[in-house]
């Protein structure tokens, strides 16, 4: 056995102290969160991403690796980067996105559902007669019109339930044209506007309780008309003939004249139709300080998240509560319909032959739907169950579609 000289020793003992003091600060950066970012020659503080999506037991993978943990996750000491995370369930569809997670800061990753693998299944036919169909802003109920199949000239106005799948008449009569029918943005109340041979009628009536519909008559033509909200419920302002009214389930009553551009107000701004565009302005003070013209005429109120959605074939913006306005979405499909989806600002965008559904805090999309025929479309958001009316596979009716 040969024995270690004296120099040899103290070689080995410096050796050891030396790699004690270098790598027991490495050590201790380490387990402090620090780490060396080799593309900007750095140490750098770790963060955090934070998980918190439904359904709850789908597989999480970031940058291709299979995390093993379920939901909600909590995923520290991080090194500052990009990092390709993919949300995944059988029978949904895959949620996928490029995030970055800073030095010594938490990235979140929330209020995020994923969309359901589906197919649309139809639930009312057309028959000979066309059909149009006008959904509640909760889509529980619909409105049916449609013409009497052996005389045009009578149209008939169905309310039917999409919960229980029951249809209930509410009007039907001979008429030149077709009745035009409205939702209340409000409650599930709707009104049907119709133009007969001995004047002008508009009838009102709540659909929890559809047999109660007063109907109430003018001589002159209804020139106008704008949901309000009044002390006995949803109410319908009315002009006709210069002169302004207001009818309700109750009570027709006269009425001052307001401004039916107007569209909605508040200390922080206003927002009015002018031809074909919204102006939207903001106010600071009572004092208008600055006015966006969007163009387009389409605009909804997203009881959700309370913000005003207005959109053109190829743009979405949303409207704040503190009157500012932001470019959502520019797209090649062309948008012909925007719903709200569900709380946290998912919204479905509808083109002629196509749904998709858009998260605008994340910039993610996901193909609904495609290849059918869309008319007209909404949304339950409890039941997370979309309905529209239009044809798929060369079957035209109402179709529902779970999401």
């Amino acid at each position: 056995m040969t024995m270690l000289t004296r120099k040899m020793r103290i070689i080995i003992m410096s050796s050891l102290i030396l790699c004690f003091f270098i790598s027991a600060p490495l050590i201790l950066l380490y387990t402090a969160g620090f780490r060396y970012n080799f593309s900007e020659r750095q140490i750098k503080r770790t963060g955090v991403l934070n998980i918190d999506a439904a359904p709850t037991d789908m597989e999480v993978t970031l940058n291709n690796v299979k995390q093993k943990n379920k939901l909600p996750l909590y995923l520290p000491n991080r090194a500052p980067g990009t990092y390709k995370i993919v949300l995944s369930k059988p029978g949904y569809k895959s949620w996928e996105k490029d995030i970055v997670i800073a030095s010594n800061q938490t990235t979140y990753i929330k209020d995020v559902t994923l969309f359901k693998s589906a197919l649309p299944a139809q639930i009312l036919e057309e028959r000979e007669a066309p059909l149009s169909v006008i959904f509640s802003p909760t889509a529980k109920y619909a409105l049916l019109i449609s013409q009497d199949k052996s005389n045009k000239n009578i149209y008939e106005v169905d309310l039917y339930n999409t919960i229980t799948e029951l249809t209930n008449p509410i009007f039907r009569s001979r008429l030149n044209e077709q009745p035009m029918v409205s939702w209340s943005p409000f409650a599930e109340f709707a009104a049907i506007l119709t133009k007969q041979d001995n004047g002008y009628n508009a009838q009102i009536f709540d659909a929890g309780n559809p047999d109660t519909a007063p109907v109430y008559s003018f001589k002159a033509p209804i020139t106008n008309h704008k949901w309000m909200k009044d002390s006995l419920g949803p109410a319908v302002y009315i002009q006709s003939n210069n002169a302004a009214y207001l009818i309700n389930s109750m009570e027709k009553k006269k009425a001052q004249d307001i401004d039916t551009n107007l569209i909605d107000s508040a200390p922080e701004y206003s927002i009015t139709r002018s031809d074909s565009n919204l102006q939207v302005t903001r106010i600071e003070k009572n004092v208008n300080k600055e006015t966006k013209t969007l163009s387009t005429p389409n605009f909804l109120y997203n009881t959700q998240t309370k913000e005003w959605l207005a959109w053109s074939p190829w743009e979405l913006w949303t409207i704040y509560p503190n009157g500012t306005t932001a470019l959502l979405n520019r797209t090649s499909d062309k948008i012909n319909f925007v719903v709200p989806l569900d709380e946290y600002g998912l919204l479905l965008l509808a083109s002629e032959n196509k749904i998709t559904g858009f998260n605008p805090g994340y910039y993610v999309t996901h193909e609904l739907f495609s290849g059918g025929k869309i008319d007209s479309i909404g949304a339950d958001i409890a039941n997370r169950k979309i309905y529209f009316l239009g044809e798929v596979g060369g079957r035209r009716g109402v179709w529902g579609l779970e999401y």
